[in-house]
């Protein structure tokens, strides 16, 4: 099949007839098997013009050619769509360590891709993943890191400083004035 796609099997190279009638026939259902994997609404995006396999080495490549370049992970497209995955990660308290490298896995993606963000664009997208009750550590990170120091690393240790922080608040026992141990459920010692 991806002798189709990437055009090392092509109807001029076939010898008689039948064979370039039975390369076409395979051509087209490569092409069915294709489109019918993409979803409608990208389809109507696209503006594909059924070509020649005479003139075309293959339908089914000509297809592909148009798909790799809307939605491959070179070029814009590729890279908004990154980009816009990593601004929809959001940081989960329970499990920060594996929210945190997914980040680190989306930019990686970006850099792959072609595009290396800032690291202070980095750390604010970072940021802007953290629960709306954590606005106030966001705030307090974006005033006390050094700007030199602001990137992904230094914003990553604090913010997971902070949530294991809270986490041992949550299970420490605290004593209260009469000194008896009780153990908070919304408010911390």
């Amino acid at each position: 099949m991806w002798e189709f796609v990437d055009g090392t099997l092509t109807y001029a190279a076939q010898a008689d007839a039948a064979d370039r009638l039975k390369w076409k026939l395979l051509d087209k259902r490569v092409l069915g098997l294709m489109a019918s994997t993409i979803s409608d609404s990208l389809l109507t995006h696209m503006n594909y013009e059924w070509t020649d396999p005479v003139v075309c080495p293959s339908i089914s490549k000509a297809l592909w050619d148009i798909l790799r370049g809307l939605f491959g992970t070179v070029g814009i497209p590729g890279q908004f769509n990154l980009f816009y995955q990593a601004l929809c990660l959001r940081i989960d308290p329970e499990h920060a360590n594996s929210s945190i490298n997914e980040y680190h896995v989306h930019f990686q993606k970006l850099v792959e891709a072609g595009y290396n963000l800032p690291e202070i664009l980095r750390a604010m997208i970072l940021l802007s993943g953290l629960p709306t009750n954590y606005f106030a550590l966001a705030s307090t990170i974006t005033q006390t890191v050094d700007p030199v120091n602001f990137n992904m690393s230094t914003v990553s240790k604090r913010i997971l400083m902070d949530m294991d922080l809270r986490a041992t608040r949550l299970t420490t026992p605290c004593p209260d004035l009469s000194g008896r141990i009780w153990r908070p459920s919304l408010f911390f010692c």
